[in-house]
């Protein structure tokens, strides 16, 4: 399946070309890449990224590109401020002890600025993400340390990581609320300079009541996992990401970031149509 995607990706990338170009001024080709685990261990459910290929990564995204941070893209998106050429987001989900000790040190090294979004209740040792004992959070002084160095911006991933579209509408508001209040307090944020993450993040796990919230509770900006480099202002609170995997070698990454991967936006749009039409379950936009 990864070598199918790859061919398909080399014959979208011109077809991208295209795309970006019929899409207007106000449609930004800025790739938002999300990360979870930086590790030498092995699992399929985390698929942890070996830490030479992570800084393999970041030498290729310093040598070529201009990181940006999360938190300016609205500012981007409504033109309050100007993109540098090649611009870049660098992401993290679920806030594991190893984006602290094996990814800051290189993105620090390399002075990428990136933004990790954190499970309250991982943090807290409430919820366990994972089986295997191996995957664990980083601490809130690990987080308020880094916060100080003024590199890394802090998100809300909910607070136990369950699939909001699957659990009532109030659960899913208390989910998102506790989240971003308890990042709030420990890390000392103001809550509507928080960014937030959806857990699992396609159109079927979002309830519709997700994007709206967010806004009426001021958060600056949503991602989701739906593929695409291309943002349109309308979508700050379902906004789109590149999942990048283990196996990623830097020619798959650069295909990514060249929006290659972008022919997936199609098909997990069509998907989350029929889910949010049909079956009543989730959202197929912002």
């Amino acid at each position: 399946m990864k070598t199918l995607k790859k061919i398909l990706a080399r014959i979208w990338h011109p077809v991208h070309v295209i795309e970006r170009w019929m899409a207007g001024q106000n449609v930004l080709s800025v790739p938002v890449l999300c990360y979870h685990s930086v590790s030498e261990a092995v699992d399929a459910d985390v698929d942890p990224m070996p830490v030479e290929r992570f800084r393999q990564h970041m030498e290729h995204i310093a040598k070529h590109h201009n990181p940006v941070r999360l938190i300016d893209m609205p500012d981007y998106l409504s033109g309050e401020k100007i993109l540098p050429e090649n611009p870049v987001v660098v992401t993290f989900d679920d806030g594991y002890l190893d984006n602290y000790q094996n990814a800051w040190p290189i993105l620090k090294s390399l002075n990428i600025p990136a933004t990790i979004f954190l499970v309250s209740g991982f943090m807290d040792g409430r919820t366990r993400l994972y089986g295997a004992e191996k995957w664990v959070p980083m601490t809130w002084d690990h987080a308020r340390e880094m916060q100080r160095d003024g590199l890394i911006d802090f998100g809300a991933h909910t607070d136990g990581h369950p699939i909001l579209s699957g659990i009532s509408d109030d659960t899913a508001k208390e989910e998102i609320e506790k989240s971003i209040r308890i990042i709030g307090e420990k890390l000392g944020m103001d809550p509507e300079k928080i960014p937030f993450a959806y857990p699992f993040g396609q159109g079927m796990h979002v309830p519709p009541l997700a994007p709206s919230l967010l806004r009426g509770m001021g958060v600056p900006v949503a991602v989701s996992t739906i593929w695409r480099t291309l943002h349109h202002p309308r979508e700050c609170h379902f906004m789109n990401r590149v999942m990048i995997y283990s196996t990623d070698d830097v020619a798959t990454l650069r295909l990514k970031l060249a929006g290659g991967y972008d022919f997936l936006y199609y098909w997990q749009k069509l998907r989350a149509f029929v889910f949010a039409t049909i079956w009543g379950k989730g959202i197929w936009h912002g």
